[in-house]
Parts: structure tokens; C-alpha cells; sequence
């Protein structure tokens, strides 16, 4: 929409201080080969937090069938699909995969999901699919083998056990952050979460120059208060630290407004 200069399948390797003119130098890596050198006064970190996935390191996890990460919900089309969590990245897989056809069931290790830390737009469809049977709940159980074609379950409960039939497995039981680019911008990480530390008035961590928004700022966490829904005001801080002046109105702001009018 804006034409802006975007460059696709770079991974940056380094962040380091640059010169007077320019404050910072990223490094760049494509297909795994030295790419490009970008220096520059300002640099954004909006890099998330769910970079590497908890595993549970049963047998049959790496099976082609089994992933960590849920990306295309239609995939799984009319097939036996076990998704094993219970925060918001399972709770959310598993209405959307119902809603592109998928016969879902749910593994959780506890009775039932702890309804405060998801999100408040989620958790009454997902209730209302398992109370009228449309996705199958099996509460207080956790996985201890994957095959090809099924997964055992065993109660947390009395220990007892049964097996599932499936088609592929999800999950989805957690992440951790890579704190790998914030070490080498020289942000200090704090509290249990180890997030970066930003002044939240702008966005810009003590180090001048760089600046961290959305879920990147609240480190790993483990019981999720940070969301993309509630990080864009982020942007139109950093933006107005970096540029003096407020983005456009009806973009970022008006988006901030929504947000706020949903939570009230």
C-alpha cells in the first residue's frame, strides 16, 4: 500500500554501534550466506516471543506428522487432529481448525483451562463447541507416545491410559524467546521473564537508537499479558520518539482506539 522497501528472507546475524553518523550496523544472512549491511540511526525490534517450542520429549515427536507450530488451519482438512495445550495459541488452533473442517480433540494437562490468562473473545466459542460436542475435550491427560496413525494418553489424574486415533498432532504446550538480538544491541533483560528493558513512554530501550514493540517486550512469557491486540500504542510511540511527529490518523491510532474501546 505504501511501496515501502521490504526485504524478504533476511535473518540478521549482527547489531552493533556504528559510527557518529550512524549510530547502528545490522548484518544480514539470505539462504544461510552473508547478504547485506544496513547502517542506520534507529533500529525497531518487533521480533515476538515465540521462537522455541517446549518440548514434552516423549516418543514419536519428531514425526512428520507432529508440529509445534500451527500455521495453515485448512491443512487439516477432515482429518483426526489432537492438539495438546491449553493457553491461547491451543485454544485459538483449535477453532480455527474446527472452522476449516477439522475433527479436533484437545489434550490438557489440567481439568480445565485456566480461563483468566486466555484471551476473553476466545474462550466463550471454544466452550460452547465442546459442550455441544463439535470439539472433544480430554482434560487432566498428557501425551506419552506418538505413532503413526495414534497418540497415547495418560490421566494425570489415576494414571490410566487410552489411545487416540489421529491424522497429525499439534503442540502447542508453550515457547520460549530468543533473546539473542537483544544481548547483541546491548538491552538489558529483567525480572523471571528476562524481558527487555524500554522506557514505555517511547519505546526505546537505554541503548539510544534501538527500540522494542509489541510482544518482543514482554520476554517469554508464562502467563501472557502481552498480546498484539494490546501492543499497537507501542508503535505510535516509537514512532513519534523516532520522527517527532504522530503516525497518520485512521492507521495506527485508530487501531489503538479499537483496542481500548474492546476492553472497555
Amino acid at each position: 500500500q505504501f511501496d515501502l522497501d521490504i526485504n524478504t528472507y533476511e535473518r540478521v546475524t549482527q547489531i552493533a554501534d556504528g559510527s557518529a553518523d550512524h549510530r547502528h550496523t545490522v548484518t544480514t544472512t539470505r539462504h544461510g550466506q552473508p547478504h547485506a549491511t544496513y547502517r542506520c540511526h534507529n533500529v525497531v525490534l518487533a521480533i515476538g516471543d515465540m521462537h522455541h517450542a517446549r518440548k514434552l520429549n516423549v516418543p514419536g515427536e519428531g514425526l512428520p506428522h507432529v508440529s509445534h507450530y500451527f500455521d495453515e488451519p485448512h491443512q487439516y482438512f477432515r482429518r483426526k487432529l489432537l492438539i495438546v495445550g491449553g493457553r491461547n495459541s491451543a485454544v485459538e488452533a483449535a477453532i480455527r481448525c474446527y472452522r476449516a473442517g477439522a475433527d479436533v480433540a484437545i489434550s490438557y494437562r489440567r481439568a480445565w483451562f485456566d480461563e483468566e490468562h486466555i484471551k476473553y473473545w476466545l474462550m466463550p466459542e471454544l466452550k460452547l463447541l465442546i459442550e455441544k460436542g463439535e470439539v472433544t475435550y480430554h482434560g487432566q491427560t498428557v501425551p506419552t507416545e506418538i505413532t503413526a496413525d495414534r497418540v497415547r494418553l495418560e490421566s494425570t489424574d489415576d494414571g490410566s491410559a487410552f489411545d487416540l486415533a489421529v491424522d497429525a498432532v499439534l503442540l502447542l504446550t508453550g515457547y520460549t524467546q530468543d533473546k539473542t538480538l537483544f544481548t547483541m544491541a546491548g538491552i538489558e533483560l529483567d525480572g523471571v521473564n528476562e524481558a527487555p528493558v524500554v522506557d514505555y513512554e517511547t519505546m526505546q530501550s537505554p541503548n539510544p537508537g534501538v527500540f522494542v514493540i509489541g510482544t518482543a517486550t514482554a520476554g517469554t512469557q508464562n502467563h501472557f499479558q502481552v498480546y498484539i491486540e494490546n501492543s499497537h500504542p507501542h508503535v505510535a510511540k516509537a514512532c513519534h520518539a523516532i520522527t517527532g511527529q504522530d503516525p497518520p490518523r485512521g492507521m495506527i491510532n485508530d487501531a489503538a482506539q479499537r483496542y481500548r474501546l474492546l476492553e472497555t
